[in-house]
């Protein structure tokens, strides 16, 4: 249970540091594949770009402990549940639209993880 709950912990923050390089990006500007070396610079000293890498190693190192206390082929479906994150954060952050499908789509996400932890 503890691998399954530090799992959780990871995922989410993961899926935190999605959400912040979207905000980042969001005050960047839209940047083409051919402007990204030229603003490079002003990516990386965004603030929220830095926190969102921050997550992302945070995440990285809480997956190694629960990887290293757990069968991967149980664990790793659980980051399936990072779109159940963003998409959450996503609708009060970015005002972004909940439709059908889309909770569907997340239903059967869930559904399936819980499905392989049965496993």
């Amino acid at each position: 249970m503890k691998s399954i709950s530090l799992a959780i912990v990871s995922i989410f923050i993961g899926s935190l540091g999605q959400i912040l390089l979207k905000m980042g990006m969001t005050k960047v500007g839209g940047v083409s594949l051919n402007q990204l070396l030229s603003k490079i610079y002003v990516i990386f000293s965004t603030p929220f770009i830095i926190m969102g890498f921050v997550c992302f190693v945070s995440s990285s190192l809480l997956w190694m402990v629960v990887i290293s206390q757990s069968q991967l082929s149980n664990t790793y479906p659980m980051v399936s549940l990072g779109y159940v994150f963003v998409f959450i954060m996503s609708i009060f952050l970015f005002n972004e639209t909940v439709t059908f499908y889309k909770v569907l789509g997340l239903l059967v996400i869930i559904i399936g993880v819980i499905l392989i932890g049965k496993g």
